[in-house]
């Protein structure tokens, strides 16, 4: 896989004009953009995109958002998740928030500083193993639409082991409030109920 060096020499902070991917840009160090065709491993990236890296021991994983397709992907994986490389000091069994997308992650991660995304509407067999090994405390914070709120429902009825609260959005998902000053603006809400949760724990 290419290295975070490699990419850092191609790397730009220019805009590719998603609000939202600009603002996970100022959350993540190991992110930036390529407007050049770059090949990583056997995959040869044509059109500019957003890009963040993920590493936390042996395990990587790139995540390309193009700028031009709403389709983004990944190559490689970090024990499933994005996030676990900010949780060097937590503590067994504090809260731990679940996002859908990275950028719903970097915006939760300004109120609360435990968020894992998933990277899909839902959790793994493997992410629950390590969850469990984390945690018994989720706040599930999912898109308000069916994926999202079919994830809310399975996670509710199938994780017994968790003691499981659901966080909605105020707009579809948490990473549309990057998007404008009123958004912004909400998070001090967000804030104060993810802080209301945790003393109820």
């Amino acid at each position: 896989m290419l290295q975070l060096n490699d990419l850092k020499a191609l790397t730009t902070s220019k805009s590719l004009r998603i609000k939202r991917w600009d603002y996970v840009l100022t959350q993540h160090k190991d992110s930036g953009t390529v407007l050049f065709p770059v090949k990583v491993g056997d995959y040869v990236l044509r059109n500019p995109f957003y890009f963040v890296i993920e590493q936390v021991n042996e395990e990587q994983m790139l995540y390309i958002r193009y700028a031009q397709s709403s389709e983004p992907f990944r190559i490689g994986d970090c024990y499933g998740f994005f996030g676990l490389s900010y949780f060097n000091d937590f503590k067994y069994d504090s809260p731990i928030i679940l996002t859908e997308g990275i950028a719903d992650w970097a915006v939760l991660r300004t109120c609360y500083p435990y968020v894992l995304c998933t990277l899909t509407a839902g959790v793994s067999s493997r992410q629950r193993f390590i969850l469990r090994n984390l945690t018994n405390k989720l706040i599930l914070c999912y898109d308000k639409d069916v994926a999202g709120s079919r994830a809310h429902k399975s996670i509710l009825r199938d994780f017994k082991e968790f003691r499981s609260i659901i966080l909605s959005s105020p707009k579809k998902d948490f990473g549309e409030l990057s998007e404008t000053s009123w958004g912004m603006k909400l998070l001090e809400s967000v804030k104060r109920q993810i802080e209301a949760i945790n003393k109820k724990w």
